[in-house]
């Protein structure tokens, strides 16, 4: 995963977070000493309401305090914005998180979309919903994989040859080329 490390404090920082070290007094404990904490308008205290944390974010144009707040990605985000925005994908989002470094917000609709996600009643602080960790499995029903790198040249003659062969895919010339490999070895060892 790639982070941004901050200049001042040393911090490792995620894409589009911002260090909470810049704008602090120099009598407030380093960052090193500092309580380790995703982002501190969201920390879980319970004494500001979860909405005022996502107004507070809104107003200061932070999306991605607004995200954490909602406990959404980008990826989430950009499905709830495509039905509005037709052209945004994943790429804008990340770059509306960094607006001092690409110059682009999100729309205010944008917000009102993205807030919509979030009950009304919500009063505590904010919690990340479940998200499912499976990946997706192979849906080919042949799943094992043989595979060889070979230079340019190389690949160009024999995906020609193939072709004059009547192979439509080099998977299919070495599917061939197994089943005849293991034909003879059974003959050969029984």
């Amino acid at each position: 995963m790639k982070y941004k490390t901050c200049p001042e404090c040393g911090a490792h920082l995620d894409h589009g977070e911002r260090c909470d070290c810049r704008g602090k007094k120099e009598d407030a404990p380093s960052a090193k000493d500092a309580p380790k904490k995703h982002r501190p308008d969201c920390d879980g205290s319970g004494t500001v309401s979860i909405l005022s944390q996502i107004d507070d974010a809104v107003n200061r144009n932070d999306l991605p305090a607004f995200m954490d707040c909602l406990g959404i990605r980008a990826k989430e985000a950009t499905t709830a914005l495509k039905e509005r925005f037709d052209l945004l994908d994943k790429s804008i989002i990340l770059k509306c998180c960094e607006p001092e470094r690409y110059g682009c917000v999100l729309h205010p609709d944008g917000y009102q979309i993205l807030r919509g996600m979030f009950p009304e009643n919500a009063s505590g602080p904010a919690s990340p919903p479940e998200r499912s960790r499976a990946r997706r499995g192979d849906r080919h029903k042949l799943t094992a994989r043989v595979m060889a790198r070979l230079p340019e040249e190389k690949r160009r003659q024999l995906q020609l040859y193939l072709r004059f062969e009547g192979y439509s895919t080099v998977n299919d010339w070495i599917v061939s080329q197994v089943d005849q490999y293991i034909e003879r070895m059974a003959k050969k060892y029984g």
